[in-house]
């Protein structure tokens, strides 16, 4: 599109253009002063007479329309919207908060590339933003994520502000984005297939944040990435952990039902490292280092996997026992071999000492038996099974709790936990070395799902 204005121009007496921030084939993006405010603005164009699509001139006056109900930090605040007639042309202006940055396209273009940690910051700070969307009354949905409508910023204190913006491709009613429409709204390679049929649904957007992530991560457009089963197969582009690359797997999945249902299951299972869907319904799957949890309205299914003595953390704390064990073993040694310590100490140290020792070995015995215990736990309305080395079955109703257990030794600090399920008095041990975060998704999980079947009878 052409430039419609030169540099210190004056639009309605009020705004002076600047510079043309970017321009596409619907309109062209001014920075501007808003000489009666005394701020940079941003205003967007479309110019009737240079439009090829009145399509174009709908989309900006919907973006409009959309922006004055939108209140969010990452989101450009709306200032104004007007149209201005000429003897010849008709053009139309959306005026916005200025937001400072540079888009990730620009970013990528100019060298930058993120690790995966910078990423999921990112995809974070964008679920932030849709979950707000999706949480409105009727739930907005973008429909045109991609790099060049996310902007980042730096702030004074260091820390980086991710904006979205462009939304002239929103959904502002929830019954056309659940029936779907006639019009293909987006970009290629960040479009999800359902927008390829006119439709789009609150797991749209989800699709076009994890083709942006690719895009971050490869350097590449998704759309020459190449496919395994209609899929993207981005891992032979590049590195991810085992769990991010699952996680995009389910933002890009070209069924629907295979991905997040909305923005904010994403986010919490991103946070919380979690919950991965395989398909939407009353099933639900959580994955997290050493647990997999099965989880329906009927039945709930978890596994533990032992912890082994390959874990890093084990054999530290192995290290540690094996230390203890060696250093009361030494103590009693030297008190057995010195005379004088045997005469004056007393039977009763030599007890302790000995006692201490065993303890030491105990310690580093259980250890090594615990790390090789596998968790088998069914739950149903009716039953609750445990298989460790033995297998117990209680009642779902009778339990009492679960708490978190620990075994600590002096100057060592702690050195094995566990997870204890109590029913009338009686407590069985399962669990052992489950980080803090698995134990608190085993917690919660078991709770509620027993906490529903009773509420259920």
């Amino acid at each position: 599109m052409q430039v419609l204005h030169k540099k210190n121009d004056i639009i309605q007496d009020r705004y002076r253009l600047v510079q043309v921030l970017g321009r596409g084939g619907s309109g062209i993006t001014y920075r501007a002063e808003d000489t009666w405010a005394q701020q940079w603005v941003a205003i967007k164009v479309v110019s009737l007479r240079q439009m090829q699509d009145w399509k174009v001139l709908e989309l900006l006056e919907r973006e409009a329309q959309t922006l004055k109900g939108l209140k969010h930090p990452a989101i450009p605040e709306y200032l104004d919207s007007f149209e201005v007639d000429s003897k010849d042309n008709r053009a139309f202006y959306l005026v916005q908060q200025l937001v400072p940055g540079r888009s990730l396209n620009t970013l990528i273009e100019s060298g930058w590339r993120p690790d995966e940690t910078e990423a999921q910051q990112i995809a974070q700070q964008v679920l932030e933003v849709l979950v707000y969307l999706q949480s409105l009354t009727p739930p907005i949905i973008h429909r045109d994520i991609k790099p060049q409508n996310l902007l980042y910023q730096t702030l004074p204190d260091g820390s980086k502000l991710l904006s979205l913006v462009d939304f002239g491709s929103v959904q502002d009613t929830y019954r056309h984005t659940v029936t779907g429409g006639s019009t293909v709204v987006g970009t290629f390679g960040y479009m999800a297939p359902e927008q390829f049929r006119g439709q789009a649904d609150l797991t749209t957007d989800l699709y076009g944040l994890g083709a942006t992530l690719l895009y971050l991560l490869t350097r590449d457009d998704p759309a020459h990435l190449p496919e395994k089963n209609f899929r993207l197969d981005f891992r032979t582009a590049v590195q991810v952990s085992d769990f991010f690359g699952d996680w995009l797997d389910c933002l890009i999945a070209p069924d629907t039902d295979s991905r997040f249902g909305a923005a904010k299951d994403a986010f919490l299972s991103l946070v919380d490292q979690t919950a991965l869907p395989q398909q939407r319904g009353d099933r639900k799957l959580i994955q997290h280092r050493r647990i997999r949890l099965e989880r329906s309205s009927q039945q709930l299914s978890l596994a533990i996997a032992k912890a082994g003595l390959s874990d890093t953390r084990i054999r530290v704390q192995g290290l540690v026992a094996l230390s203890y064990s060696f250093l009361t073993t030494l103590l009693v040694s030297i008190f057995l071999l010195n005379p004088y310590l045997l005469r004056y100490g007393g039977n009763w140290k030599l007890g302790l000492s000995l006692t201490a020792m065993g303890l030491g070995w105990l310690t580093l015995a259980a250890l090594v038996y615990c790390a090789e215990q596998k968790v088998q736990l069914d739950i149903t309305a009716e039953s609750f099974r445990l298989k460790r080395h033995r297998t117990t079955k209680e009642q779902p109703r009778h339990l009492q709790g679960i708490r978190r257990w620990m075994l600590r030794l002096p100057l060592f600090g702690t050195l094995l936990t566990d997870l204890v399920f109590v029913f009338n008095q009686r407590s069985h041990h399962a669990g052992f070395f489950l980080s803090a975060k698995e134990q608190q998704i085993v917690i919660r999980e078991v709770q509620d799902f027993v906490r529903q079947q009773l509420t259920s009878q």
